[in-house]
């Protein structure tokens, strides 16, 4: 009886180690977001290492690479002379070519960040890169937003580019 009880015993335990160590991709990918709470270029470097390894993780699924190509392209605009911001673009847009790809991606989430990728273009060179895709960034936001209304990110995003430029014309 004892054997018994220590087994059961045993078994509970472990079936709650596991219970407690699963914790689903998503919740995961908010884990990994959450870490830029305080937006410094380490956090945000943190952030985007934790989503690499979720989207190795999970290969077939689209939320982490996306999740993954945003958080990149945010650090590029946010730092953009960090001597990673260059690979993390690069990256970036060999992601949103794997994504476009994918007959299950949301338009309208492409067309964003494509946008973002661009408008992080602009920003590493606003003299050189602006006059070259400034049209494109608003009418990838525009597509965006035709498709999806509602699309939070994109209006966001959308915003900021239009702030951010007329703070560059003025300054």
């Amino acid at each position: 009886m004892k054997t018994f009880v220590f087994i059961v015993t045993l078994f509970i335990t472990v079936s709650n180690g596991f219970a407690q160590n699963t914790v689903s991709m998503q919740e995961r990918i908010d884990q990994a977001m959450q870490m830029v709470q305080q937006p410094t270029p380490e956090a945000f470097l943190e952030s985007i290492a934790t989503l690499k390894g979720i989207s190795e993780e999970y290969p077939d699924s689209i939320a982490p690479r996306e999740y993954l190509a945003i958080q990149s392209m945010v650090f590029a605009l946010v730092a953009p002379t960090a001597p990673q911001t260059e690979a993390l673009l690069s990256s970036s847009k060999e992601m949103l070519a794997t994504l476009e790809a994918l007959p299950q991606m949301d338009k309208s989430d492409l067309y964003t960040m494509q946008g973002m990728y661009y408008m992080a273009v602009i920003v590493q060179n606003p003299v050189e890169n602006g006059p070259r895709y400034y049209m494109q960034v608003t009418e990838l936001y525009d597509k965006a937003l035709k498709l999806n209304p509602d699309n939070a990110l994109a209006k966001q995003m959308q915003s900021e580019f239009y702030k951010g430029m007329n703070r560059y014309l003025k300054g």
